[in-house]
């Protein structure tokens, strides 16, 4: 049985980007956050088995993942264009992964590459490996 989270109001403020105010000693909500892969935002999807052992970890941002999932017409992320919300289809993860059998525990980190924009933009920025 998966396990469903609905946040409330308090708690989802609490998520949102937020700065804090060190006269105040308050940590004030400036914008909700919006999730945009051009920025370099990505989820990581770690998955543990039923005895809380790392078994394997998901990245949206990872190409071979996501060529076989564009092989099977499925996705990583599926957005609602009329809300802009996103989602997981979880189940076509576990699958792609050979993972479809079996109870699992799984976290969910929304994370972004600060590099991103530097080495996409300006790959001439790229480190480079030599020994000379």
């Amino acid at each position: 049985m998966a396990k469903e989270y609905n946040f409330n109001e308090k708690e989802l403020n609490l998520i949102q980007s937020t700065s804090w105010n060190a006269e105040t000693g308050v940590q004030e909500l400036t914008t909700p956050y919006e999730f945009d892969e051009t920025l370099g935002d990505y989820i990581k999807v770690t998955v543990y088995d039923n005895n809380n052992r790392y078994v394997t970890e998901l990245k949206s941002n990872d190409e071979e993942l996501l060529e076989q999932l564009n092989q099977e017409n499925l996705k990583f992320i599926y957005r609602d264009t009329a809300t802009n919300k996103i989602f997981i289809k979880v189940n076509e993860l576990l699958r792609i992964s050979n993972l479809d059998t079996g109870r699992y525990e799984l976290r969910f980190d929304f994370l972004r590459d600060v590099f991103y924009d530097l080495y996409n933009t300006n790959p001439e920025y790229f480190p480079i490996y030599s020994e000379t």
